[in-house]
């Protein structure tokens, strides 16, 4: 009788345990899809948004056109905007959206590479410069140092173009 009472009670504690098993086994289930993207690394993504049929990309990371990311990132840019993108990566693939901000981009930086050339040297393309046009490629050059480092460029001498300042 007591081998008895043993068996029983062990079936019942069995079937209790296997009943919490079967509960946590579908918690854990259901959180999956929330965080599988805590597997992957989090960056900061600084580029610009380049739209195409099927997949688009920002900077050196892609993602599919029309899927939630897709629409994440084209409610704040545009294609050929530059923009700042916080997301859960994987390789080059984006898989998850922190946050999306439009950033102004810097001038061109061909055209104040010659406008410098033309402010501080005094020639543009081989050519000396009167006094009255180097006077003016100062002031457009003043005035394209300014828009760049609103929208948080600085120039970079070495490379020739506007890098983020940092």
């Amino acid at each position: 009788m007591l081998f008895a009472e043993c068996q029983s009670n062990f079936g019942q504690t069995t079937t209790g345990i296997m009943r919490v098993l079967r509960v946590l086994l579908a918690a854990a289930v259901s959180v999956l899809p929330i965080n599988y993207a805590l597997a992957d690394t989090i960056k900061t993504i600084n580029g610009v948004v380049n739209v195409g049929s099927l997949d688009s990309s920002v900077g050196d990371y892609v993602f599919m056109t029309k899927s939630a990311i897709g629409d994440a990132i084209f409610s704040s840019c545009k294609m050929g905007d530059a923009c700042i993108i916080e997301a859960y990566v994987s390789g080059e693939k984006i898989k998850a959206i922190v946050s999306v901000k439009a950033v102004k981009a810097p001038p061109p930086s061909d055209a104040v590479y010659d406008t410098r050339s033309a402010c501080l040297y005094g020639s543009m393309e081989g050519e000396k410069l009167s006094s009255k046009d180097r006077i003016t490629a100062c002031d457009e050059l003043g005035s394209l140092e300014a828009q760049a480092l609103e929208a948080g460029y600085c120039w970079n001498q070495i490379a020739g173009e506007y890098r983020t300042c940092e």
